[in-house]
């Protein structure tokens, strides 16, 4: 085979495999600041803005930022996730969106009716926006964490975050969402399929 084949075949490879890599590229929450990709958790400019701000809520930071971006959490939800939680990296990265139609509303507003009482129910409407997003959670490294526990000089989980431990389940979450003027609000979050078929990325 002559070696100009050869040569064209390994970059065709090469960019095949780097294409899905780059499909894969995740970004990161992170409850503690270190190591976080958003610039801007508590400022829901954007639609992705204002998922990372609800989910850096979730995930240990202070509720105000779930009252940001219209989840009233009342008192279910504490200020601040136990430690060991907070030690954790959260990868994130966006699978699909599409605009909700008269003829999603339905599904989507039996959805919303189900999320906990603590959620404001607001009407689904012809023009919000949909999320469909990947997560996965990196533990720390509980060794390490159990030699802070045990030496008294050392601060609690200091050096044990890592991204070695990141689970191979994948959650998807779905979003529905609203401009609300500058801003966008979030209207419902949902673990389960709430749209289906051709919904998701449609022109």
């Amino acid at each position: 085979m002559p070696k100009y084949v050869v040569f064209y075949c390994f970059l065709a490879l090469f960019f095949t495999n780097f294409g899905a890599w780059a499909a894969e590229t995740w970004r990161v929450l992170d409850v503690l600041g270190a190591a976080g990709s958003s610039s801007c958790v508590g400022d829901p400019k954007t639609p992705l803005c204002a998922i990372e701000t609800l989910e850096f809520c979730f995930k240990g930071g202070p509720r105000v930022l779930c009252r940001r971006v219209g989840i009233l959490m009342g008192d279910r939800h504490p200020d601040a996730s136990p430690d060991y939680f907070r030690l954790s990296y959260h990868r994130y990265r966006e699978i699909a969106r599409g605009v909700v139609r008269r003829a999603d509303i339905p599904p989507a507003q039996k959805a919303l009716e189900e999320l906990p009482s603590w959620v404001e129910k607001l009407p689904v409407r012809a023009g919000d926006l949909a999320i469909l997003m990947k997560w996965q959670g990196c533990q720390p490294d509980d060794q390490c964490v159990m030699d802070t526990i045990n030496d008294p000089s050392k601060p609690y989980g200091v050096g044990c975050r890592t991204f070695d431990y990141c689970s191979d389940v994948n959650f998807l979450s779905r979003y529905i969402l609203r401009r609300h003027g500058d801003e966008w609000r979030v209207l419902g979050f949902f673990f389960d399929p709430v749209f289906h078929g051709k919904f998701w990325n449609r022109k």
